[in-house]
């Protein structure tokens, strides 16, 4: 019975120490691997979940219960336990949000918004432009992580 622990013991360490997603409430969506999902309602936010609903067809949100924004997976502890860390920031007046649509169906939907902005105007212009960001975002596709020889970058 001693062996039968101990041999449970070593296993749930030896998974714990393993190469790993680093964040808050790490999960997959539509292929993806994310982190963070929150309600956002600030007018950036407000704005990109508009054109996501756009981005999937629904602007009137009759499919959809929910939007959160998340953040996508960056850090991560490889294989020798060394935390990595991949960031990625756009350029001056663009900003990114990854719009996590809860259908009605109970799925759920990834859509990566790009939003242009001009930090002079007033709060409610601010955020006229927004739409699909375009990328590949390969980095963050569940089975190529970076610790199993997948995208870097």
């Amino acid at each position: 019975m001693r062996l039968v622990v101990l041999g449970a013991v070593l296993f749930v360490v030896a998974a714990c120490s393993g190469p790993h997603w680093i964040g808050v409430g790490v999960e997959a969506v539509e292929g993806y691997w994310i982190m963070d999902a929150r309600i956002c309602s600030d007018p950036g936010c407000a704005a990109a979940a508009r054109a996501a609903l756009l981005a999937i067809g629904d602007p009137e949100s009759k499919t959809v219960t929910r939007v959160r924004v998340a953040q996508w997976t960056g850090p991560y502890v490889d294989e020798r336990g060394s935390t990595q860390m991949q960031t990625i920031s756009g350029p001056p007046g663009i900003a990114f949000f990854l719009e996590v649509l809860e259908l009605r169906d109970g799925s759920r939907r990834l859509v990566p918004i790009a939003c242009a902005y001009e930090s002079g105007a007033p709060a409610a212009e601010r955020w006229n432009h927004c739409g699909p960001d375009g990328m590949d975002h390969a980095y963050n596709r569940v089975g190529h992580e970076p610790w199993l020889g997948g995208p870097q970058g």
